[in-house]
């Protein structure tokens, strides 16, 4: 960043809160690389504020043990590790490796055909393929299912519309075995599964909850599921979320008796419309991301009998053309940094705006990042899948033609007479982002168009829950 945009960010930081802004201008010599200005100015300086909150509230509740969940929650773990050890906060912070296929699947065979609302879920480009491969099918049993739905491999990979979605869910219920391959693999993960959250101590009756970043709260759901199946005695499992974007329950008295315990800092699941458009789920993902592979599963040790987690990769799939090193380290150094600058925790934390500043960092970043910033984030390699399959930049270069497909008509076009509409070839999941590589003409119209196109889906979100 030149001069003038780093003061962008500079003097949001110092308008709220100087100590924060000093300890950005201090690490500001260090390093020139984008990532580097960026962690110091924004990532870092959001995540202090969040874990900050996140401490001081699990401290007021009384919460004895805090699980920072993987991977989104490590570097939220490292700035909580070194708040408590400085402020002495009486809260014990552990590193939990979980994900949406880890605890989801073990969990399939307790809820029986409930298991399909996760399983054919809708999301970017949705396929056949991408649902049997939530059920952990292996490839025989998945070609044994196209076969019962006299399917060629091919089709399976079509992308899926909501009639389809509904389609498939249906046939796969009533006319094949796809639900006794995946009760039964369910059942071989359970065990191992329990018995890391066992060795962990999350069936203690002690008062415990999990941070993580967002945006449904589903792994807090099925965490609550598997250890109620162990006859856990202790209260509610409570979570701690930078924003929710929605709810993992249906129901009004499902919600009522259990969103209690889901705590969300920067918006929450039914209100903060404003902040959520503005806001991309995707980008903050790769600002706090840790090097370690997606955890699929868990297994024993015979020799020892401890229960370690198993990794879809060995690394993260950024590992070698994105610096996550750099990043963690830059953030651990900024908390210790503003330390030094923080005298009270409890006082700063009274004294300054955090999510207002939050705002205007996020705003400015996510919405009108510079060339280099969209570059170098946008290249992140990312799913949206459970399974972490189908790996695509976050913010790609596209053509005009597939950035005219993603119009907010277009999509309207598409939910309402999909015969009609225009087939949309890539949705970015920054486009922001790809607005800015793509060197966009009318960029100012097509994000206004996007932020529309966003904002009508929160609305009718809220509206229906």
């Amino acid at each position: 960043m030149n001069k003038a945009e780093w003061d962008v960010y500079w003097n949001i930081l110092n308008q709220y809160s100087p100590e924060l802004a000093k300890t950005a201008y201090l690490m500001k010599k260090d390093k020139k690389t984008v990532l580097f200005q960026t962690t110091v100015c924004i990532t870092a300086p959001i995540l202090f504020a969040y874990v900050s909150w996140v401490l001081l509230d699990a401290a007021t509740r009384k919460i004895k043990r805090l699980y920072f969940l993987a991977r989104d929650g490590y570097v939220m773990f490292q700035i909580a590790e070194i708040l408590c050890q400085q402020y002495r906060i009486p809260l014990q912070c552990r590193y939990l490796y979980a994900s949406r296929m880890a605890w989801r699947l073990p969990q399939y065979h307790l809820i029986k055909k409930e298991c399909m609302e996760n399983i054919c879920l809708n999301g970017t480009n949705l396929t056949l393929h991408k649902i049997l491969e939530r059920g952990a099918l292996s490839e025989a049993e998945q070609q044994s299912i196209l076969t019962k739905l006299r399917l060629k491999k091919e089709e399976a990979e079509k992308t899926l519309c909501k009639e389809e979605i509904v389609y498939y869910k249906e046939k796969l219920i009533k006319q094949t075995k796809f639900l006794d391959y995946v009760f039964s693999h369910s059942k071989e993960a359970y065990q191992n599964t329990i018995g890391y959250l066992k060795q962990e101590g999350l069936l203690t009756k002690e008062k415990i909850a999990v941070v993580d970043a967002g945006w449904m709260g589903s792994l807090q759901k099925s965490l609550s599921c598997l250890l109620e199946s162990q006859n856990r005695t202790g209260p509610q499992i409570e979570g701690y979320y930078f924003g929710m974007l929605g709810s993992p329950y249906k129901t009004k008295a499902e919600k009522k008796q259990n969103l209690k315990t889901y705590h969300a800092w920067y918006f929450q699941a039914e209100k903060g419309i404003k902040r959520k458009v503005l806001f991309s789920h995707n980008l903050f993902e790769c600002m706090c991301c840790a090097k370690d592979g997606m955890t699929v599963g868990y297994r024993c040790q015979k020799e020892n009998g401890r229960y370690l987690p198993v990794f879809a990769s060995d690394k993260n799939l950024n590992a070698g053309r994105w610096d996550m090193d750099q990043q963690i380290d830059t953030i651990r150094k900024f908390t210790e940094t503003a330390l030094l600058q923080i005298k009270s925790i409890k006082k700063w934390e009274c004294q300054t705006d955090t999510k207002k500043m939050t705002e205007k960092l996020c705003r400015q970043f996510m919405t009108n990042p510079t060339k280099e910033q969209a570059d170098y984030y946008g290249r992140f390699l990312f799913s949206d899948d459970i399974t972490e399959k189908h790996i695509v930049e976050l913010a790609p270069v596209i053509t005009e033609t597939q950035i005219r497909q993603n119009s907010v008509w277009n999509h309207i076009k598409n939910r309402i007479c999909p015969c009609k509409a225009e087939k949309i070839e890539i949705q970015p999941y920054w486009m922001e982002g790809t607005l800015v590589r793509s060197g966009c003409r009318w960029k100012y119209w097509r994000k206004q168009d996007y932020f529309f196109y966003k904002f009508l889906l929160f609305y009718i979100s809220e509206k229906i829950h």
